[in-house]
């Protein structure tokens, strides 16, 4: 080569870029047909006779073609190689990754937490549940003696608020249905008789209440002795009431009468002339105080069963169960909390599993893949050498001039 022709090749070189090395070469027909100009080579080497008639080697371009491709073909196999191993590293890894799975220690830590909160309230549930059975017992015998059959009937939260609401209400009434009758004698007026009328309202209310609540059920007790106590409160409840009403009265008609000292001469008049009501509106008064106070005899009555202690007895079993479910829930809950975040431990520790198969199936096929694509571009390489040899040779047979095929 020239001066002038290296300086020219060096000045193309810079604005060259450079082969990378890491790039397989084409290895098909046509890449080779261009790279070794093939078909310039064979009419060049037909014009000049060779290859001789008598050769039983390759030619030189031959061989730089079958060096070329042997060549390549180790390119392609160590690259394959390259990527094999890449791909073993890779599916090692993921094999290596089954060793982290947390399934086991999941299902430890459940027992162990689960053995914990059982031991730490197994005590107290026991007592618990040896309070309700006892309580549960007590019920049963308090029905087998009694003769009774039926649940225990008593109102309960709003039911309870609604008859102490009632009985605040007859004293309200009472006293502002009896403050009328009051007034008629006082300086004070209406809100001196209310006074008075309040006062005594819940004298009266008040007692005949407690009356209903202890002493009246007892009628209906199974045994004799018993309701015979029942005819006694009712006895004392009438009696109480009817004397409540005659004090009432009797009051009112000393207010009315101007007495100056009403509470002494109306306790006269009680005690001397009980009956001895001188107008209307006393007798009024009498039995509308009566009303109020049967309306709270029977007001508490029915705050609790019928029947004398059944609703107690009921109560008690009822709280004694409920502490017992209450505590059982608690500890089923924390149970059910315990389950629920091993058993999403162990979803996540499926779900990491399934990802790890999938993932070592993807590397398994692509695997196959790479092989496949390796074997395949050997068999292409076999077949590009042939046929450029074939067309090598078939140009330059058909550019021979002196007969002398080789």
């Amino acid at each position: 080569m020239s001066f002038w022709g290296r300086i020219q090749k060096t000045w193309a070189g810079l604005f060259t870029k450079p082969e990378r090395h890491d790039a397989l070469p084409a290895l098909d027909v046509a890449s080779l047909t261009e790279r070794f100009k093939i078909n310039a080579e064979a009419k060049r080497m037909a014009l000049l006779g060779l290859p001789a008639f008598h050769s039983k080697t390759l030619s030189q371009l031959e061989q730089e073609m079958f060096r070329y491709i042997d060549r390549g073909r180790e390119q392609i196999q160590r690259q394959a190689t390259l990527e094999l191993e890449k791909l073993d590293n890779l599916i090692a890894d993921v094999h290596a990754q089954q060793h982290s799975m947390q399934s086991a220690k999941t299902t430890a830590d459940f027992e162990r937490q689960a053995l914990v909160v059982f031991n730490e309230q197994s005590a107290w549930l026991e007592k618990l549940g040896t309070k309700a059975n006892r309580r549960t017992n007590e019920l049963e015998r308090f029905r087998k003696n009694n003769d009774l059959d039926r649940d225990a009937i008593y109102p309960e939260g709003s039911g309870v608020f609604m008859r102490y609401a009632f009985l605040l209400l007859l004293i309200v009434f009472e006293g502002l249905f009896n403050a009328h009758f009051f007034a008629e004698g006082l300086t004070t007026g209406l809100l001196g008789g209310f006074s008075y009328a309040a006062t005594l309202a819940a004298l009266n209310v008040v007692v005949m209440f407690l009356m209903g609540k202890s002493l009246l059920r007892w009628l209906f007790h199974v045994r004799a002795p018993y309701k015979m106590v029942g005819l006694l409160g009712l006895g004392l409840s009438l009696l109480y009431s009817v004397c409540v009403a005659l004090a009432i009265a009797h009051l009112r008609t000393a207010i009315v009468g101007g007495s100056a000292d009403p509470t002494k001469d109306a306790w006269l008049t009680l005690t001397g002339q009980t009956l001895a009501l001188n107008d209307l509106l006393s007798w009024a008064l009498f039995l509308v105080t009566i009303g109020f106070g049967l309306s709270a005899l029977l007001d508490g009555l029915f705050m609790d069963d019928l029947y004398p202690g059944y609703g107690d007895v009921t109560r008690r079993e009822k709280l004694a169960v409920d502490e017992f479910e209450e505590e059982f829930e608690e500890v089923r809950q924390d149970l059910e909390d315990l389950k629920q975040e091993s058993l999403d431990a162990l979803d996540q520790e499926a779900h990491r599993a399934t990802q790890l198969v999938a993932r070592c199936k993807q590397l398994i096929d692509d695997k196959k893949l790479l092989h496949k694509s390796w074997m395949k571009a050997i068999d292409e390489s076999e077949v590009a050498l042939y046929a450029v040899l074939r067309i090598f040779r078939a140009e330059n047979e058909r550019h021979r001039h002196d007969g002398m095929r080789p």
